[in-house]
C-alpha cells in the first residue's frame, strides 16, 4: 500500500488541501498521513520552562490533528488516515520524511500561494527540493475528479533527465480521461528544430498514454501556459522543475507562485532525474 503524505498548518487552505486529497484518493489503495511540522525556535534548550512550553504546543497540535481527522472521517470513513506532529524546519523535516517513508506524493496547500508565508520557510521550495512528487492545492481549486490533465513540457530538455516513468505512473494512477502535452515557445515549430525533435521524443516516450500535443506560440511562457490551461479547462498540471538551466527560472519563487495563482488548478511537480 502506498502512502500519501499531507502537510497541514491548520489554516483553511490546509483544510481545503486535505479535503481535496481525501476526495481524490478515496477508493484507492493508499494510506494517508497527515503531518504538522512545528517550527522549533533555537531558544528551546534544556531549560525546563522552555521544554514544558514546547510540549504544550505539541499537545495542542495533536488535539488539532484529531479534530481534522474526525472532520474528514465523516465524509471519507473508508480512508486509512493517520496523523502525527514533527518538530523542526519545514523543508528539512519534509526531506527527512520523504526519504524515510517514500510517499507516492506529498500534498501541500497554501493560501493561494500568496507572497506572504508565516512559517519558517516558504513551502513552495518543496516543489524544487523534494525527491518525490509534490502536489500543490490552491485554496481556490474546486474539489472534483481529475479528468483533464496537462503536462507542461519544454521540448528543449527532452531526454533521460525527464522522469517519464513517474509521469506515466501518476497518469495511470489518477485515471484521467485525457492528457494534453503543451509546449510554449516564442517560435513556430518550423523554426525550432531542436524543440520539434524533443516533441518527437515525448511522443514516443508517452505513447502508452495516447496524449494530444499542443504547441502554443507566445512571447511569455507563463502567460501562454496559463491561457492554455484556462481555455482547455485543465484539472491538474504536471511540471518538471529543472534544477539547472534556462527553464529553472520558471520555477523560482515568484514564477511558481504566479503559475499556481493564475491557474487556480492543482500543480504536481516531479523531481528531475539526476545525471547518475
Amino acid at each position: 500500500m502506498q502512502t500519501i503524505l499531507i502537510t497541514t498548518d491548520f489554516s483553511s487552505a490546509s483544510a481545503h488541501a486535505l479535503d481535496y486529497a481525501c476526495a481524490l484518493f478515496d477508493g484507492k489503495n493508499v494510506q494517508l498521513e497527515l503531518i504538522y511540522i512545528l517550527p522549533v525556535s533555537v531558544s528551546y534548550t534544556s531549560d525546563g520552562i522552555a521544554l514544558t512550553s514546547l510540549q504544550q504546543e505539541i499537545d495542542r497540535a495533536e488535539e488539532s490533528l484529531d479534530i481534522e481527522l474526525e472532520r474528514v472521517h465523516r465524509c471519507h470513513n473508508a480512508l486509512q488516515i493517520q496523523s502525527r506532529v514533527r518538530t523542526g524546519s519545514f523543508l528539512k523535516t519534509l526531506q527527512e520524511e520523504t526519504r524515510s517513508i517514500k510517499p507516492l506524493v506529498v500534498v501541500i496547500g497554501t493560501s493561494g500561494f500568496s507572497e506572504v508565508y508565516l512559517g519558517d520557510e516558504d513551502p513552495l521550495n518543496a516543489l524544487r527540493k523534494l525527491e518525490v512528487p509534490v502536489l500543490f492545492i490552491p485554496a481556490s481549486a474546486a474539489i472534483k475528479p481529475i479528468t483533464n490533465m496537462a503536462f507542461a513540457s519544454n521540448y528543449s530538455f527532452a531526454g533521460k533527465l525527464v522522469p517519464i516513468a513517474e509521469i506515466i505512473a501518476w497518469s495511470q494512477f489518477i485515471q484521467a480521461d485525457s492528457l494534453q502535452v503543451v509546449h510554449v515557445d516564442q517560435e513556430l515549430p518550423e523554426n525550432s528544430p531542436q524543440q520539434t525533435n524533443g516533441q518527437a521524443w515525448y511522443q514516443e516516450q508517452l505513447a502508452s498514454l495516447n496524449p494530444t500535443f499542443t504547441w502554443v506560440q507566445h512571447a511569455k511562457v507563463m502567460e501562454g501556459l496559463t491561457g492554455f490551461i484556462a481555455d482547455q479547462n485543465i484539472d491538474c498540471v504536471m511540471v518538471v522543475p529543472r534544477k539547472y538551466g534556462i527553464w529553472q527560472t520558471l520555477f523560482h519563487s515568484s514564477y511558481t507562485k504566479a503559475l499556481a495563482r493564475l491557474n487556480r488548478v492543482p500543480v504536481i511537480a516531479f523531481p528531475e532525474h539526476t545525471q547518475a
